[in-house]
């Protein structure tokens, strides 16, 4: 998919992030072993994207950890010769630094939860230095934000996350939408013939939403944003 520029980016001066998409595939496209495909999604994200996401952002041998211990994250890692780990703080990170990496490659978090909710600036910034301290130097945090905003639509669970990464010295790299349910192959609304004729498809007057946003961020070596 072709990068676009993102109004975050052009706001704060720092370089755009790109924005890739992750469409439904429908499961005989998939080129992974069927004990992989059978584990159900990761936030929306397919087997074969999670896999993508491990393969992109870590390395071989690396650790790789789900804060909910999803069986798919597990499945990915061994299947791409990366080490699952499962979290059990305080226990952790002794283990991670065994590994000989200095803690994890890949770090995946699911927005909000327990103490980090995504609508909260300083919690969410309490639990961002938390698991940058958890990654090597190097390493990445996938974050999949599954409320998209609240219900009187001021907040942005997107721009919080972003800032609190930041401010744990983090630095945000990429945004992957995820759209959650197939697209139809023709849609009445968008055709000039019948755009004019067809209601329009809103609740409580606003379009549906039928997407996640995912944001990847990676622990730097000096702990700045660049």
């Amino acid at each position: 998919m072709p990068a676009r520029t993102t109004a975050t980016a052009i706001a704060s001066g720092l370089p755009p992030v790109p924005v890739a998409i992750f469409l439904p595939r429908p499961h005989h496209t998939w080129p992974i072993p069927a004990e992989l495909a059978a584990e159900d999604a990761w936030c929306g994200i397919t087997p074969p994207d999670v896999a993508g996401l491990v393969a992109r952002y870590t390395e071989p041998r690396d650790p790789v950890a789900d804060l909910d211990a999803h069986p798919l994250v597990a499945r990915a890692a061994r299947y791409l010769g990366r080490r699952p780990v499962t979290l059990t703080s305080p226990a952790t990170p002794p283990v991670l630094r065994r590994s000989g990496r200095g803690g994890l490659g890949l770090l995946l978090a699911r927005l909000p939860r327990d103490g980090a909710d995504s609508a909260d600036l300083t919690a969410m910034t309490t639990a961002m230095h938390t698991w940058r301290t958890m990654l090597r130097p190097g390493g990445f945090l996938v974050t999949a934000l599954t409320t998209p905003t609240d219900e009187d639509g001021v907040v942005s669970h997107r721009s919080t996350v972003i800032t609190a990464a930041r401010t744990a010295g983090l630095s945000w790299r990429q945004e992957f939408l995820v759209v959650l349910d197939p697209l139809p192959e023709f849609e009445p609304r968008a055709m000039p013939e019948t755009a004019a004729s067809t209601r329009p498809a809103l609740v409580d007057g606003r379009h549906a939403i039928n997407h996640r946003k995912v944001l990847a961020f990676r622990r730097t070596a000096g702990g700045r944003d660049a």
